[in-house]
């Protein structure tokens, strides 16, 4: 069963591998990076925390303006922990226990791949460190913004993370796949908690508007790295 699981896994992977040039490498490259999103993430924050604001009873009885600052610490640790467990199930537990070889170290394939600036990243691969923690976050944030451009936005900004993963010659679909399962049940036992230990008025309820911060960042975001890509042709 392993065997053809393993021999699946390597079709699949030389299938979705390839060489594609210049501009592609470096998209993919730098798609996959952490840093890059950094404004994404502060845009997250920003759109929480305006959410936050609320009116609170001044002691002269007179209603202000002011911010939840609970229900804003309770939704990054939320966010925080997330990240966490998924990151260290995958990297910290998974990884070390299955201690299966990335394509781009198994000697069976990895001299028929596709890599980008000889990256091959660490001994074992299964499962996917950023399959886990972009599919985390991705269902984290769709329990608390609604919103059809968002959720789509972010859902693609996901797969795509994970297929930078693959084009870059480090994961296996299989990788990927148990990422993700990682990422899935790690933010929806923190959503759960989250749910049962939060008290309602520190706790943030889905709202239906769009996020419009978060999914311009994410679009803005995308396109800069395109057109850096562009530049390096």
């Amino acid at each position: 069963m392993t065997e053809t699981f393993d021999r699946f896994d390597q079709s699949l992977m030389l299938l979705l591998n390839y060489d594609g040039g210049v501009w592609a490498d470096e998209f993919w490259r730098l798609f996959s990076g952490k840093f890059i999103w950094m404004g994404v993430y502060a845009a997250i924050l920003l759109s929480v925390f305006r959410r936050c604001r609320n009116k609170s009873l001044s002691p002269s009885g007179d209603n202000d303006r002011g911010v939840n600052v609970g229900a804003f610490v309770c939704f990054v640790v939320g966010t925080a922990l997330v990240i966490a467990l998924a990151d260290g199930i995958s990297s910290g537990v998974i990884k070390q226990l299955v201690g299966r070889l990335r394509p781009s170290h198994n000697p069976e394939i990895e001299g028929l791949l596709h890599y980008v600036n000889d990256y091959k990243g660490g001994l074992y691969g299964f499962v996917s460190s950023h399959a886990a923690n972009s599919i985390g976050l991705a269902l984290w944030l769709s329990l608390f913004f609604g919103g059809k451009v968002f959720r789509s936005a972010i859902g693609l900004w996901a797969v795509c993370t994970c297929y930078s993963r693959i084009y870059l010659g480090v994961h296996y679909p299989g990788d990927i796949v148990g990422g993700a399962c990682v990422g899935l049940l790690s933010a929806i036992g923190v959503y759960c908690c989250y749910r049962r230990w939060v008290g309602k008025s520190l706790r943030l309820s889905r709202d239906k508007q769009e996020p419009w911060p978060v999914t311009l960042a994410i679009l803005a975001t995308t396109g800069i790295i395109a057109l850096v890509a562009f530049a390096a042709c």
